[in-house]
């Protein structure tokens, strides 16, 4: 056989492999963004802005298909009372994968495999605080100065070989996360009770599988300091002025804390500074509208005068310490519900949804998978406990890793280079 049949028999050859590692490589190229929420709506980190994710653009639309785990949906219903359909929302950039994309051991069909390098995804803190407003909340802006990390190494404690790998969770025990039923849709319900005022709060994180239960565990990781700004007719009431107030959240120079992912109803505890409440401040701030994007422009921005006094320290905004129960990424639906019971102020249920996915695109070799995790918090201040929950999602796109294909047709090359040699 002459060298060019063998360099036509060695091309076809090699692009028949080609199209089936693209498939089923070994690496591929990831990139991506994730994004957290609190409550209803505070993003964290804070980068503004944020945008509607229902279908066609309706806020309370749901979004017409998966493909965005960021979008979150949120609703509260207070004393019994729906306060309209749900809102779905996402940041319109969410923290990145470093450097735009990473190559990292994995599979690109559906229910493949892989593994998320430490750190993989992340931003640093910013050098001035980043500012954002946030809509039908009684926080109504939010400064913050986070480093995000995502994934941790591990979790806190006696982590297990699998954490920071995504796979099919199949029928039996699920490596680092005892308890997690398998099976039917997962419920976790939380029950808990205040001490003061009389009352009790209470709530669950629902798991609904999605195909091939596919998921795990992996820590997401933040630090540095927020200043809540709040805004209420009761603090007005009380000090008969408008006012505004602030409470820190993180440990300024502190290490990353963990925040969500890192297991199955795996517990982590931290602590709050105390607030401040300021005033006469706050009384020329412009309100935000109830819709998504935040308008007017400028509105919900804080502003302090210049004789501005702080009338309370720590009293009404107490110190407090919490601990988070974490719950595992999955690519199935996470909803989080919380029904607040605070004696005569009254009962409100607020919930929090998330959905993630697992596709490829009609391109051949291009997979996208979503993956969302719930987490609640018990939080004591004051001699009173309280309970919130938060929701976290990130994208990721898989695409085929570009140097083994270099590789391959720089072989390719090669063999050609020689083939022309032997033909002159």
């Amino acid at each position: 056989m002459s060298m060019l049949k063998v360099l036509q028999v060695f091309t076809v050859a090699a692009l028949l492999v080609l199209g089936t590692s693209a498939v089923q490589a070994q690496f591929v190229e990831m990139s991506g963004d994730y994004g957290e929420a609190s409550g209803r709506i505070v993003n964290i980190p804070q980068n503004p802005p944020y945008t509607i994710c229902g279908a066609g653009g309706v806020l309370n639309a749901p979004p017409a298909a998966p493909g965005d785990a960021r979008c979150k949906g949120a609703r509260i219903t207070v004393n019994a009372t729906p306060l309209g359909p749900f809102q779905y929302a996402a940041p319109l950039s969410g923290v990145p994968v470093v450097g735009g994309h990473r190559v990292i051991p994995g599979g690109l069909l559906k229910g493949s495999t892989f593994t998320v390098p430490t750190q993989a995804l992340g931003q640093p803190a910013p050098a001035t605080p980043v500012g954002g407003e946030v809509v039908n909340n009684v926080v109504i802006w939010l400064d913050t100065t986070f480093q995000a990390r995502l994934p941790a190494a591990a979790r806190v404690n006696a982590p297990p070989a699998s954490t920071r790998q995504m796979r099919k969770q199949g029928t039996g025990v699920i490596p680092g996360q005892p308890g997690r039923p398998i099976g039917a849709p997962a419920v976790r319900n939380v029950i808990m009770n205040n001490t003061s005022p009389p009352s009790s709060d209470f709530g669950n994180i629902v798991y609904k599988e999605g195909p091939n239960k596919f998921g795990g565990t992996m820590a997401s990781l933040l630090n540095g300091t927020a200043t809540l700004f709040l805004k209420t007719a009761a603090f007005s009431s009380l000090f008969g002025q408008p006012v505004l107030g602030t409470q820190p959240v993180g440990v300024p120079g502190g290490s990353l804390m963990s925040r969500n992912g890192a297991g199955w109803n795996y517990p982590v505890s931290g602590g709050q500074g105390p607030g401040k409440i300021f005033g006469p401040a706050g009384s020329n701030i412009v309100p935000c509208g109830t819709g998504i994007p935040a308008a007017p422009p400028g509105c919900n921005v804080p502003t302090f005068a210049t004789n501005a006094i702080t009338l309370d320290v720590g009293n009404f905004l107490p110190a407090a310490n919490s601990t988070k129960y974490f719950f595992p990424w999955t690519t199935g639906t996470v909803t989080a519900v919380v029904h607040a019971v605070r004696g005569v102020k009254g009962t409100f249920t607020e919930t929090l949804t998330g959905m993630g996915y697992d596709t490829t695109t009609a391109t051949p070799g291009v997979r996208n998978v979503g993956l969302v995790a719930g987490s609640y918090t018990t939080r004591t201040a004051a001699g009173a406990t309280e309970l919130g929950s938060q929701m976290i999602g990130v994208n990721l796109r898989f695409t085929p890793e570009p140097g083994a294909t270099a590789a391959l047709f720089a072989g390719i090359g090669l063999i050609g280079l020689v083939a022309a040699r032997r033909r002159s």
